[in-house]
């Protein structure tokens, strides 16, 4: 298998967990207040995380300085932000359109490329990223009209 088709492999792999998260993030939903549901999810993670570290022999890193701040913030926003926030939007609308919405990262994720690593993106990609953006569009379109 090449690199570039392992990568399309994980990255699907990656979005079918996300596909679960939303649903799992649904039922959590009716339960839990989204920074309690946030905190187990951390609690439960960090544990199973060691165990994997320890089955796979790694070792704990040791980022620099510089690296260790962009990993607070990536982990303060990226992470219990993105959970945090996917619980709450989750309380007043369906997993369904939750899903729809969360496709809007091919469009967000293309922009900051675009604008902070200065990538050019193949004109077949901007026509995926935009299909992406009109699927957005046409549900919350249909539920501004509900």
């Amino acid at each position: 298998m090449s690199r570039r088709m392992q990568g399309y492999l994980y990255l699907t792999l990656a979005m079918v967990t996300v596909g679960s998260t939303v649903v799992a993030s649904k039922v959590i939903a009716t339960a839990l207040l989204p920074f309690t549901a946030t905190a187990l999810r951390f609690a439960v993670a960090l544990p199973l995380f060691l165990i994997l570290m320890r089955l796979t022999g790694t070792a704990w890193p040791r980022p620099g300085r510089r690296d260790m701040v962009l990993l607070l913030l990536q982990g303060g926003v990226g992470s219990v932000g993105y959970t945090t926030l996917l619980i709450s939007g989750l309380r007043f609308t369906s997993a369904t359109d939750a899903g729809v919405i969360i496709g809007t990262l091919p469009l967000v994720s293309a922009g900051i490329a675009i604008l902070v690593l200065g990538e050019r993106p193949h004109r077949f990609l901007l026509l995926a990223i935009t299909l992406a953006a009109t699927g957005v569009l046409a549900i919350t379109s249909g539920s501004a009209m509900c």
